[in-house]
């Protein structure tokens, strides 16, 4: 074995506890540590195997009873002694029945336990989109954070070189002294963003950390950018509803409704069943054998009401599905409208504020050396500085928003990569 220093005993802690990830190392992460996912998958595995539960409606029921017993039969003159009797007494016995027809009930119950499965499955996919748009917002946030601070400690950079500019031609006497005072306080402004982007970038790793299922923020840290999709393919809005994990659970909403109607509708039925046991019993060991078969029919005649108004109740709750299927249709098509919209103008807008960026570089070049030899004024000047600080600023939060706007598109018609 090879020997282990003292050093690296020393820094494998750190080690462990430094979380570098990739796009697709967080996902991997959320995927088996987001407590959201993890309880919405074992809701599902609870709601199918409610499935399997009610299945035994349809077959035998087999149970075996084994029993002992001994009796104090009372006392008896021998003689001029009394003698206490006792009986003991063995059995073993097995009971099978079998359910031939009981109202509707259990089928009521399958349909309705297969459509709780069904809403169930629709609630996972919704969770697996959403838990994949906070991963997404929060992946960008950190990334967004980390490069506001590098644009940030920029604009110091270039703030300082400009007050030396302008402080430089205020010793020469061609520049006055509340030019010097501007520049001076927009240094002070970009230390102040670098403080805001400090804090933006602990907030946003708290975030990361929460989407993920982690408990260590601190140590968080990513490399890279969330991908996107280079190419918006048109959007059948009317079909993509249908299909968005907000209706599915509408939808099976209502077919539990319904099949609550039938089960409340069974009591009115009869019920019609078979029964068989056999065994024995006896002193000692069993021996004396005993059998029986029955057929148990049972017809509801008055039960105060119950029924009658259980029925109008399940039939109520059914018409209220029905209405809350089709207004979450309503809601899920304008939602997704609304966010194809801002998807594909978050795209453009970018493409804009990228033109934009390109152009106010350029001037400001061309403004820093017309100053420099007093070709143009300190007002020109300082109109293109500020327009290209302003520029780049804008072009960090158009990428910001195109991945949000993306991932909220995604999100609402269902689309999930966990």
């Amino acid at each position: 074995m090879r020997p282990v220093s003292i050093l690296s005993l020393c820094l494998f802690p750190l080690l462990v506890s430094a979380q570098t990830l990739t796009w697709e190392e967080a996902v991997r992460t959320a995927a088996h540590h987001n407590p959201a996912l993890q309880s919405a998958e074992a809701t599902y595995r609870s709601a199918h195997e409610q499935v399997l539960s009610v299945m035994s409606g349809y077959l035998p029921q087999v149970s075996s009873t084994m029993s002992y017993s001994k009796a104090n039969s009372g006392t008896s003159s021998v003689g001029n002694l009394g003698v206490v009797s006792s009986n003991t007494n063995y059995s073993l016995s097995t009971l099978v029945s079998q359910n031939i027809f009981n109202g509707l009930s259990d089928l009521a119950k399958k349909n309705q336990a297969q459509a709780s499965e069904s809403v169930a499955q629709a609630n996972l996919k919704n969770i697996q989109a959403q838990v994949s748009y906070q991963l997404k917002i929060a992946f960008e946030n950190l990334d967004f954070a980390k490069k506001a601070l590098i644009l940030s400690r920029q604009i110091i950079g270039r703030r300082e070189i400009n007050l030396r500019l302008v402080e430089l031609r205020f010793k020469g006497g061609h520049e006055n002294k509340g030019s010097v005072m501007l520049y001076e306080a927009y240094l002070k402004d970009a230390k102040y963003g670098e403080t805001q982007n400090l804090n933006l970038v602990n907030m946003s790793k708290t975030q990361l950390a929460q989407a993920l299922g982690l408990d260590d923020a601190e140590s968080l840290d990513i490399v890279g950018s969330v991908p996107v999709q280079k190419k918006v393919e048109f959007a059948d809005i009317g079909a993509l509803a249908t299909h968005a994990p907000p209706y599915l659970q509408a939808l099976h909403q209502e077919e539990v409704a319904s099949a609550g109607v039938i089960l409340a509708r069974s009591g009115f039925f009869p019920t019609l069943g078979v029964t068989g046991s056999m065994g024995r019993s006896g002193e000692w060991f069993p021996q004396n054998e005993r059998w029986t078969l029955g057929v148990n029919l049972t017809v509801p005649i008055f039960n105060g009401g119950r029924d009658f108004h259980g029925v109008r109740a399940a039939q109520s709750s059914h018409t209220a599905s029905q209405f809350t299927l089709k207004n979450v249709l309503y809601q899920v098509r304008t939602t997704i409208q609304q966010n194809h919209n801002a998807y594909i103008e978050s795209i453009q807008k970018l493409e804009v504020d990228q033109s934009y960026l390109k152009a106010a570089e350029i001037r400001a070049q061309i403004a820093r050396a017309n100053y420099k030899n007093g070709l143009v004024s300190f007002q020109e000047w300082d109109l293109a500085e500020n327009d290209l600080i302003m520029r780049e600023r804008n072009l960090l939060q158009s990428e910001q928003n195109r991945v949000n706007a993306e991932a909220a598109y995604l999100q609402v018609i269902g689309e999930r990569f966990l």
